[in-house]
């Protein structure tokens, strides 16, 4: 992915749609039971999967641009004390410019997918999936505006500062 190295680490692992921790828990016993077919192949025993989850269908590069925008570093504050990212906490406080918390929304990516989940698993209905087009005609317009904005304030701050 194309975002920055100081993006929060556990929006990266959220990003990837596995728990880690699961992810190992599942692996030692997966471990264990390949361990026991090896010293009896007659038994059967099914392998387990952890469980995936696909955030970004259907998400744009806007979320990468806006990721990339509010997790580089401060260019005016990289000499002082006040060293951080450009996110809505450092901006609003230290240069008092007001912007869309990229945690804000990504939970909404986040609630908005395991919404459109639990409906497909109230119906019950196999052929049913997570369409693609859903999550586009949903996010696009939204993902560009916050984009747009949070470009257009970054830019004014920037020029201000040379």
């Amino acid at each position: 992915m194309m975002i920055p190295k100081s993006t929060n680490t556990d929006l990266v692992t959220d990003m990837i749609g596995v728990l880690l921790v699961d992810m190992v828990t599942i692996n030692y016993e997966n471990a264990q039971i390949k361990w026991i077919l090896r010293k009896d192949p007659e038994k059967s025993y099914s392998l387990k999967k952890p469980r995936r989850f696909n955030f970004l269908k259907g998400i744009s590069n806007d979320w990468c641009s806006i990721l990339k925008m509010q997790c580089k570093l401060c260019p005016k504050c990289i000499k002082t004390p006040n060293n951080g990212t450009m996110n809505e906490h450092h901006m609003e406080t230290i240069h008092e410019i007001e912007m869309t918390p990229y945690k804000t929304v990504w939970n909404e990516i986040k609630w908005y997918y395991l919404e459109k989940l639990k409906e497909i698993e109230k119906k019950k209905d196999i052929t049913k999936r997570l369409r693609r087009d859903d999550f586009i005609n949903y996010w696009n317009e939204m993902l560009s505006k916050i984009k747009e904005d949070t470009e257009k304030k970054l830019h004014d701050f920037l020029v201000m500062t040379r």
